[in-house]
């Protein structure tokens, strides 16, 4: 696709952007979707439509938005995803933490360790694994504490998704140290 020429690309892009503006909740998911999947192309403008669909009614063109955002590690969108979760509908929210995940910056790190708090043992469990891929010695404190957190989650429990990110994040130094 990175192959076209750009006024192919352009009009390509902009009948993406109309697809984004459709009444069909469908093809705004759809579109949502190929943002994300396009990466760098026009990325400004991809990001504008994206946010714009953050709002959107429908519960699954939100999360296509959130999980392109991700994709597109747009730390402009960091507000907006944090506003999100306490977005009414759950795979909404944690779609949020992955894309959190995916943005890796200080910022998102920084609302992933406050994700560690939330109410929802699977907030709670996601945004530890999401830890272990991004963090360093400042996270493992924060997962420590949910080491006795026992609630059931998709992987098993919250004390097992941050074992396990302690143990990625452990790794990872010893990793670092033994090049040194």
């Amino acid at each position: 696709m990175h192959d076209l020429p750009n006024s192919s690309l352009t009009e390509f892009l902009g009948s993406i952007i109309r697809m984004a503006e459709d009444s069909s909740p469908e093809k705004r998911a759809t579109a949502a979707d190929l943002l994300g999947q396009l990466g760098d192309i026009d990325q400004p403008q991809s990001v504008e439509t994206l946010l714009r669909l953050l709002y959107d009614v429908n519960a699954r063109v939100r999360w296509s938005a959130v999980i392109a955002l991700g994709q597109l590690r747009a730390e402009k969108s960091l507000a907006y995803l944090e506003y999100l979760l306490d977005d009414p509908d759950p795979l909404v929210r944690q779609r949020v933490v992955e894309a959190l995940g995916r943005i890796g910056s200080q910022t998102a790190m920084d609302i992933l360790l406050k994700v560690l708090k939330n109410h929802e043992p699977e907030l709670r469990g996601r945004a530890a694994l999401a830890l272990g891929r991004l963090g360093g010695k400042e996270s493992i404190r924060a997962l420590s504490r949910l080491l006795r957190d026992n609630t059931k989650t998709t992987w098993g429990t919250v004390s097992a998704c941050a074992r396990i990110a302690i143990q990625e994040i452990e790794a990872r130094q010893l990793a670092t140290f033994s090049q040194n």
